[in-house]
């Protein structure tokens, strides 16, 4: 069984996967962002940014969405507290971000829609944590801006749409 519980930043998506991880069998896959920044070099997403800028984030955000792909292929009995559409649609609101697209490749791009496409197949169930309008902890990892979660929350939205992914609520 492949469980990922989806949505915006500080919906509770962590508080989910321990209370069913420790309910059941599935063990619990924590976020592969805060590894794969580690495994770059930094501690936060703002160091990152302030040392690299966008195109740092760029491909941060390109390495996270293949760990996250791999290892969801390769793995079993887990659950997790973003899915494959999490991170693309982290992805896609950065580089279209403020009204503007910051420029990625096409190869780029491939490597998010090839990921978003066997997502499509990846989970047995997809739970999607609703946007709250509620302060977020700000822990150098996550983004406490409201428009910036809203744009998330829509592009997440969207993309399950588009590729046909039911999830629950």
């Amino acid at each position: 069984m492949k469980i990922a519980v989806s949505g915006t930043a500080g919906t509770g998506k962590t508080t989910l996967c321990k209370l069913i991880s420790t309910n059941t069998v599935l063990i619990f896959v924590p976020d592969i962002n805060d590894i794969v920044l580690k495994e770059m070099g930094f501690e936060s997403g703002k160091q990152l940014f302030d040392e690299r800028g966008q195109e740092g984030h760029i491909e941060w955000h390109l390495k996270a969405i293949e760990a996250k792909i791999k290892h969801d292929e390769q793995n079993d009995d887990y659950v997790t507290d973003k899915s494959v559409f999490d991170f693309g649609a982290r992805s896609l609101a950065r580089i279209y971000s403020n009204g503007r697209e910051v420029g990625i490749s096409d190869e780029q791009h491939e490597i998010i829609m090839d990921a978003l496409q066997r997502g499509t197949k990846l989970y047995d169930r997809i739970i999607y944590m609703p946007l709250k309008d509620r302060p977020v902890e700000d822990n150098a990892m996550r983004t406490t801006d409201n428009k910036q979660r809203f744009r998330f929350n829509v592009t997440l939205l969207g993309l399950y749409s588009a590729f046909g992914v039911p999830i629950e609520s």
